[in-house]
């Protein structure tokens, strides 16, 4: 994996390298739910157009924060006033830490040409989500890791009072 010879590994500090690979995951997976947000919001405005009795407010939104460790990917309703968005609502449905909503509290205020669309995009959405969820514990093991280990390279602190 890592071409490295064992009289280098002290130079190669091998954690940041594995922190660093994580974050490059968790960016192309930021990638990926930004892509299919603009590819739910393209087709649901082509079918709105086609369908041309109704309208959506529903859409999928990308949220990243911490320098994009923290990336969440939901629905929103949004509020317009004449033809300006001027805010939004998050949708709720999802617990913390599970991957998807529920499809009949998703899809149950959409008009019916939309439905197919939300449920298709939703489990799209859901696949990121897990992998998002996957990698937080891959992340979180990491450092668990890396702090055990480097505390073996400390010298023991020594009490008074055992010798």
């Amino acid at each position: 994996m890592f071409d490295v010879a064992p009289s280098q590994l002290q130079e190669v500090d091998l954690f940041e390298e594995a922190a660093i690979v994580v974050q490059s995951i968790r960016e192309q997976a930021l990638s990926k739910a930004q892509q299919l947000a603009k590819e739910y919001s393209d087709k649901r405005t082509e079918l709105q157009l086609s369908a041309g009795d109704s309208f959506i407010a529903l859409a999928l939104v990308v949220r990243a924060r911490n320098d994009n460790r923290s990336i969440q990917i939901l629905w929103q309703n949004q509020h317009y006033r004449g033809r300006k968005l001027v805010g939004g609502s998050d949708v709720s449905g999802k617990k913390r830490g599970e991957s998807g909503y529920d499809l009949s509290k998703l899809t149950s205020p959409a008009p019916a040409w939309s439905k197919e669309l939300v449920k298709e995009y939703e489990l799209k959405a859901r696949e990121i989500r897990e992998a998002l969820l996957r990698l937080t514990e891959v992340d979180d093991a990491l450092k668990v890791v890396t702090r055990r280990l480097k505390k073996l390279e400390q010298p023991p602190e020594l009490d008074d009072g055992a010798l």
